[in-house]
C-alpha cells in the first residue's frame, strides 16, 4: 500500500539530498501515548505482545530475550502509532485543514 508523503518537509536545490518526507516529519512529531491502546495494540502492530511466563524469573537468558522483544513490540507499535498521527495530518492537509 502506497501512502502520500506530503513531499519533502524541508526542500532543498540539491537532486543528491532529497531531506526526509511531510509523513515523515509529522511522524516524528506525532504525541504519542500507549496508555489508551490497550487491547488493540494486537490489531495495530499485527501480532500479540510478548507474554511472561514463571520460567523467566529463573532463567537470566530467557529474562533477557523476553525484555528485548517486548522493548521491540513497544517501538513497532510507537511506529504504526505515529504513521497513523502522520496519515490522519496528511488526510487533513489534503482537505484543507480542520473544519
Amino acid at each position: 500500500m502506497t501512502h502520500n508523503n506530503g513531499g519533502p518537509a524541508f526542500p532543498a536545490s540539491s537532486a543528491f539530498f532529497k531531506g526526509m518526507t511531510l509523513r515523515d516529519y509529522f511522524a516524528v512529531k506525532a504525541p504519542l501515548s500507549q496508555e489508551c491502546i490497550g487491547s488493540i495494540a494486537y490489531q495495530i502492530v499485527g501480532r500479540k505482545a510478548p507474554e511472561w511466563t514463571e520460567f523467566m524469573e529463573t532463567n537470566k537468558d530467557a529474562r533477557i530475550a523476553y525484555q528485548l522483544e517486548k522493548l521491540k513490540y513497544e517501538m513497532e507499535l510507537d511506529a504504526a502509532l505515529r504513521f497513523m498521527w502522520a496519515d490522519a495530518m496528511l488526510a487533513a492537509r489534503e482537505k484543507g485543514g480542520a473544519a
